[in-house]
C-alpha cells in the first residue's frame, strides 16, 4: 500500500514525463514485491477517478476525453497482462478471505457488544487467522462499541478530504479499499499515512483560504 499510495499521489500531481516513469516503476515494484491488494486497489480507484475525469472532458466536448480514454484502456490492459504474467493463476484466488470474514461475523454475532478483544493472539485462539477486512475485524474484536465510532471517524475523514481537496479524497478511498483486503491495518505503521493525508487536506484548505487565487 505504501508503493501504490505514492504512485497515486504522483498521478494526481503529475507535471512531466518523469512523474509517469516513477509512477510506472512504483507500480511494477509493488506488483513484484507485494501482495495483490495494493495494485488491485490502485486499479479500482484509478478507474473511478479517470471515469469521472473522462465524463467531464466528454461533457465539455474536449478532445482530451478521447486521449484519456485510450490511455486508460491501454494502462488497464497492460496492468492486467502484467498481473497475470507475474502472478499467474494465483491472481484469481481469493486466498480464503470470504471464509475469514464469515468466521469474523459469526464471532461478532456471539459477542455483539464488546467483541472478543484486541490482539491477534487472543483472536487466533477463537477464530484463527484475522479477517482481511477492516470492518469485519472491527466487529469481531471490538463489537458495536468499537465499530460505530470507527465508522463515524472514517466517514468524517472522507467528508473532510472531499470538502477540502478531492485529490486526497481519492487517495483515502484507495487506502480504504485496501483496508477491505488487508488484515490488522489499524495496528500497522501504515495507519500513519491516513492521518498524514487528513492533516495535508486540512492544511491545503487553510492555504486556499489564506491565499485565494
Amino acid at each position: 500500500m505504501y508503493l501504490v499510495s505514492g504512485a497515486f499521489i504522483l498521478y494526481l500531481s503529475r507535471k512531466n514525463n518523469l512523474h509517469y516513469i516513477i509512477l510506472g516503476f512504483l507500480l511494477i515494484t509493488s506488483l513484484i514485491t507485494s501482495a495483490r491488494t495494493g495494485i488491485v486497489s490502485f486499479l479500482v480507484v484509478f478507474s473511478i477517478y479517470n471515469f469521472l475525469q473522462l465524463y467531464k472532458y466528454l461533457y465539455k466536448g474536449s478532445p482530451k476525453g478521447l486521449l484519456l480514454l485510450l490511455m486508460n484502456i491501454g494502462l488497464l490492459i497492460g496492468s492486467v497482462f502484467l498481473i497475470f504474467s507475474i502472478r499467474g493463476k494465483a491472481s484469481l484466488s481469493g486466498s480464503g478471505r470470504l471464509k475469514l470474514n464469515e468466521i469474523a461475523f459469526n464471532i461478532f454475532q456471539d459477542n455483539p457488544i464488546m467483541g472478543v478483544g484486541f490482539g491477534s493472539t487472543t483472536y487466533s485462539h477463537i477464530g484463527g487467522m484475522l479477517p482481511h477486512n477492516l470492518f469485519f475485524q472491527a466487529l469481531a474484536q471490538g463489537g458495536i462499541i468499537y465499530f460505530v465510532p470507527l465508522f463515524i471517524f472514517i466517514i468524517t475523514l472522507l467528508l473532510t478530504c472531499l470538502n477540502n481537496n478531492s485529490k486526497y479524497f481519492y487517495l483515502f478511498i484507495l487506502i480504504l479499499f485496501g483496508a477491505m483486503l488487508i488484515p490488522n491495518i489499524l495496528s500497522s505503521r501504515f495507519i500513519g499515512v491516513v492521518f498524514l493525508i487528513f492533516v495535508l487536506s486540512l492544511e491545503n484548505n487553510k492555504n486556499k483560504r489564506a491565499y485565494p487565487i
